[in-house]
């Protein structure tokens, strides 16, 4: 049925739909018709030369995406009404992303280095965690969670007798196959199964416990010490390792110990003191991870002593090469149509992370200043002497600089409004009243931290506090999150 149809008549037959919707919850059986699907693989690679540099889109029934929609919507409030998901894990849920996890992970690492300590960081690899995982483990975690006989018949239904089939070059279809294990390519409930799935790999952690980051199926462990406790933080890292790969073993999945990343981070002068090459090695089946000078972490660059400049120069990278490929056709476009894509291929790369990767050097500030000024250029087809900062006003943009405050802000008044994620709310906390009253004390402050380090003031803790403080008191008491950030970018840009 084409979503055309479904539109320009779904008054009429919303209440048939209703009624199978229902059916299909109610007596626990999922539509056969809808667990066939075809896969279209989309390169991504200039050449993809295997299918594994292809990702795969499903092409799912319309009716069957509603249902699934439906379904996703109540697992996923069961599950946030009955905290049912560890605190630390990241994925699928609401008030929670990559860059909350990268965080609570990098604030982490920045006490620590306040501190004086040194921190051991190891980032673990699936293959193909979503396509491989056993459906009956997932069903028995499922019955572990609470969910009834009609919901684990549904889910078994649902899971079971799935039909795909590949379009190739020219739309030749293939045979279609049937796929016994992983989440449904496509469908929103998958997502939402696999974090129940993956959520009991954290209770297997037996000194990370605390200290690790689950986001889908990447998993992160950490531990700090004193730098002459070293090896004994290792030794229990890599019991913790040891942990991981039996767990994987016992659900069906695999681990890829050559794509595990390991790295000792700390200060410059803590790093000077260190020689890693005489520390026990982070090992994972008599493999030994080597410890690297930076290691990719959902989409960012961590470097060993926190400096972003491996980052920021490979932000830089990618945005040039954006911008060189648009200019091969600037001169068909007009000014709005540059300053969209623009808007959607550009800002994505200055927007992501931000948050992160506060406490840049002046070179870096004014680096990612020169990258947005050539993005300017390009929109208005500007020489490189032109003046830029009218037309970036005129565009209604914030630096890079007014950027980070402005996600920094966002950030910190959506975990004040709704305590989400509870690892960022630790963070944060309201100021003592005092048994008088003050002009200063009659908005609602957040309590100020000690620092010993400009590693740690430039995390999220001390920077979120600055701000949050620091602005008017009719934005800090504006309860919507929308009206909020328009209230926020226009205070910023004045």
């Amino acid at each position: 049925m084409s979503l055309t149809y479904l539109s320009q008549s779904l008054l009429i037959i919303a209440p048939f739909i209703t009624r199978i919707f229902n059916a299909a919850i109610s007596n626990g059986r999922y539509p056969t018709l809808w667990r066939t699907s075809t896969i279209t693989p989309v390169s991504k690679v200039a050449r993809p030369q295997s299918p594994a540099q292809t990702r795969p889109i499903a092409n799912l029934p319309h009716l069957a995406r509603a249902c699934d929609r439906l379904i996703t919507l109540q697992i996923s409030a069961y599950l946030e009404e009955n905290s049912l998901l560890s605190p630390l894990q990241s994925g699928f849920r609401s008030g929670y992303s990559t860059q909350t996890a990268l965080l609570k992970v990098t604030e982490d690492i920045r006490q620590a280095i306040d501190k004086s300590l040194v921190t051991v960081l190891v980032l673990f690899d699936f293959k193909c965690a979503f396509d491989t995982f056993n459906h009956e483990v997932l069903l028995r975690r499922l019955h572990e969670v609470g969910f009834g006989d009609l919901s684990l018949r549904l889910m078994h239904s649902f899971l079971s007798g799935r039909r795909q089939a590949v379009i190739g070059e020219g739309g030749a279809t293939s045979s279609y196959r049937t796929c016994t294990s992983g989440v449904p390519q496509g469908s929103s409930p998958g997502p939402v199964l696999f974090s129940i799935f993956i959520n009991s790999l954290l209770d297997v952690l037996q000194h990370c416990g605390t200290t690790a980051m689950l986001f889908a199926d990447d998993l992160q462990i950490y531990l700090s010490c004193e730098p002459d406790k070293l090896n004994d933080t290792i030794a229990r890292i890599n019991a913790d390792a040891h942990s991981v790969l039996q767990w994987s073993r016992d659900c069906g999945l695999t681990l890829n110990i050559p794509k595990t990343q390991a790295i000792v981070v700390a200060s410059d002068q803590r790093h000077m003191r260190l020689d890693l090459g005489a520390c026990s090695p982070v090992q994972i089946d008599g493999v030994t991870v080597p410890f690297q000078e930076k290691v990719r972490d959902l989409g960012m660059t961590i470097a060993r002593n926190m400096s972003w400049k491996s980052h920021v120069n490979q932000l830089s990278s990618r945005v040039h090469g954006v911008l060189h490929r648009l200019r091969a056709h600037s001169r068909l476009l007009s000014v709005e149509v540059r300053r969209l894509l623009v808007s959607a291929l550009v800002q994505p790369h200055f927007d992501y992370g931000s948050v992160v990767y506060m406490g840049l050097t002046r070179t870096l500030k004014q680096k990612l200043q020169r990258l947005q000024n050539t993005a300017i250029r390009f929109v208005y087809n500007l020489r490189r002497d032109a003046a830029i900062a009218p037309r970036r006003r005129e565009l209604g943009w914030l630096t890079p600089s007014q950027l980070r405050n402005y996600f920094l802000g966002v950030t910190t008044h959506r975990v004040l409004q709704t305590a989400r994620p509870t690892y960022l709310a630790g963070f944060l906390s309201p100021r003592a009243a005092l048994g008088y009253s003050l002009r200063s004390t009659t908005r609602p402050n957040l309590a100020e931290k000690e620092f010993n380090t400009s590693t740690y003031e430039n995390g999220f803790t001390i920077q979120a506090v600055r701000l949050w403080n620091s602005l008017p008191l009719t934005l800090v008491n504006t309860q919507s999150i929308d009206v909020f950030k328009a209230a926020l970018k226009y205070h910023l840009l004045q």
